[in-house]
């Protein structure tokens, strides 16, 4: 009975988290870029519709659509303990950062149109890093 209780007390949930990194292509290390990685930990099937950065303009950068490079595969279905990870290049975020100002917080939309949000916190302080990084190593 324990198990029937926590099903049915444990709900529908996506944790959004954002990082910049090094995007794999083929394997390697490639592309600057930054990432949106959300997971579920619950026992619910989860089906992530779409995810993005909403700025304090009310702004938002949508990340349904991904480039032929970073597929995005829209809509996901999260199991248990899955998780999915999209990349954008570095220089994209800068742009839309430098034109939209500060951001609120990143996002995450499920099927039934629930959203969730994850901490968008020193998002303009590590872009700026990767940023400089990238341009640095092409300069150098």
């Amino acid at each position: 009975t324990w198990n029937i209780v926590s099903y049915l007390t444990d709900k529908p949930k996506i944790v959004p988290r954002y990082y910049t990194t090094y995007i794999p292509i083929n394997g390697e290390k490639g592309e600057h870029g930054f990432a949106i990685t959300f997971s579920n930990p619950t026992k619910h099937r989860v089906v992530v519709s779409s995810a993005g950065i909403l700025f304090k303009n009310n702004q938002n950068l949508l990340f349904t659509f991904g480039r032929q490079i970073f597929p995005d595969d829209l809509p996901k279905v999260l199991l248990q303990g899955d998780s999915h990870t999209i990349h954008r290049d570095i220089d994209d975020i800068k742009k839309v950062i430098d034109k939209e100002g500060v951001p609120k917080y990143i996002w995450v939309r499920d099927a039934t149109g629930k959203t969730y949000k994850g901490s968008a916190k020193k998002m303009i302080k590590r872009v700026n890093a990767m940023h400089e990084v990238k341009h640095k190593k092409k300069d150098g």
